[in-house]
């Protein structure tokens, strides 16, 4: 593929974050985050927590990072790109909660008016750094596929994480709005920086990040909480695909080409 299929994309792609964090701004200088947020997390939808404490963990930094040790030797390219995310994000999220302290609906409602399902947060409520996180994900496994399916697929899984924040009782809507267009600005971004960085594409570093991302991986196995206890097995689940992920490049197959792909270059 060409170099410059890997460019930031073009307004097509941009439409749905800039209407997201436009939607953002709208709900915030509306006052209308109670409202919606009420609405939403007392709706019958909120009746399935174990299905929203699941969809949520797939947000969660620890879980995200230790998914992207699929890419190492298939696709070091976004392998690369990921790293760059996970740092961007990881920074992002914290820049933004202490420019913008706000209280999370349980902090500000108070335990009668939220229903939440896993682990109580009340502070540091903007923006949602598990839609972020999903987002960014989605952004970097983009150029992986090519079928609009699958791309609807990633897109789709992104706004399920972001609804979770809400049906959890963790976050405003604004929260998910801002942390779903900021992730995706931020994969985008990685995925440019990647391009113009091959020196983090080569074999010693890439077996560095693979050690980096494999910590996470040991981590979950360890027992890490991810605050959701109907969602850990699938935490569990992800970090155990994710190194036997990782083994398999090393099993030989016969017939079949190793080299792995690297489609920033031409």
């Amino acid at each position: 593929m060409a170099e410059a299929s890997f460019r930031v994309p073009g307004l097509r792609i941009w439409a749905a974050p800039a209407l997201a964090a436009i939607a953002a701004a709208g709900v915030v200088l509306a006052q209308a985050d109670v409202p919606l947020f009420l609405a939403l997390n007392h709706s019958a939808l909120g009746r399935f927590g174990a299905f929203w404490q699941n969809i949520t963990v797939l947000g969660d930094g620890i879980v995200a990072a230790a998914m992207m040790l699929v890419l190492y030797r298939r696709r070091p390219d976004l392998f690369w790109a990921a790293f760059i995310a996970a740092i961007l994000v990881s920074l992002s999220i914290q820049f933004g909660k202490a420019l913008r302290p706000t209280l999370r609906p349980l902090g500000l409602l108070g335990p009668e008016a939220v229903r939440v399902i896993g682990d109580e947060f009340r502070n540091a409520s903007f923006p949602s750094g598990h839609t972020a996180t999903a987002f960014a994900l989605a952004a970097i496994l983009w150029p992986a596929f090519r079928s609009p399916v699958a791309r609807g697929l990633l897109v789709l899984a992104g706004c399920l994480v972001g609804l979770s924040r809400i049906m959890t009782g963790a976050h405003w809507v604004s929260d998910a709005l801002a942390g779903g267009a900021l992730g995706w600005l931020l994969g985008q971004l990685s995925l440019e920086l990647a391009r113009r960085t091959p020196w983090g594409r080569g074999a010693v570093f890439q077996a560095i990040l693979a050690c980096l991302f494999a910590a996470p991986a040991v981590w979950i196995l360890a027992g890490y909480d991810t605050a959701y206890p109907a969602g850990q097995a699938l935490a569990f689940g992800v970090a155990v695909a994710s190194l036997a992920a990782v083994a398999l490049t090393f099993v030989p197959r016969s017939g079949r080409d190793r080299t792995p792909r690297d489609e920033f270059t031409t």
